[in-house]
């Protein structure tokens, strides 16, 4: 994947939580944070297969993980990071920080009771 690649995807809604998410794709944004750390974009792919991969983030410089589940990998040629999951897990609002969560962890502190793909 190219990074021109990733970025050609459509941009998810700023106040869209993301959810059943398998992988996420971390391409350098090429800005600076005011923080002074390197602010990043993200392509998510989802547990359904059919459904498109968003694009998200952009004035990003961190990310949390709640979850024990997370990999990481590096794509070569492009050096760009993939950061996946066996679990399928969330993606939060975009704010400065961003957290990716196990999708468990999610649905039990929001009390949302719809229950994902990979119990079923």
């Amino acid at each position: 994947m190219t990074r021109e690649e990733l970025l050609a995807y459509p941009e998810r809604k700023w106040d869209e939580v993301l959810r059943n998410v398998t992988g996420v794709w971390v391409i350098p944004a090429q800005k600076q944070h005011e923080s002074g750390w390197g602010c990043m974009s993200f392509l998510a792919t989802f547990l359904n297969k059919e459904k498109e991969p968003v694009r998200f983030g952009g004035g990003c410089d961190d990310v949390m993980f709640e979850g024990d589940k997370f990999r990481m990998d590096c794509d070569y040629p492009s050096g760009i990071i993939h950061i996946w999951s066996n679990k399928p897990f969330a993606i939060t609002l975009d704010v400065s920080s961003i957290s990716f969560i196990d999708e468990e962890i999610y649905r039990r502190s929001t009390g949302d009771i719809e229950a994902v793909s990979w119990l079923w």
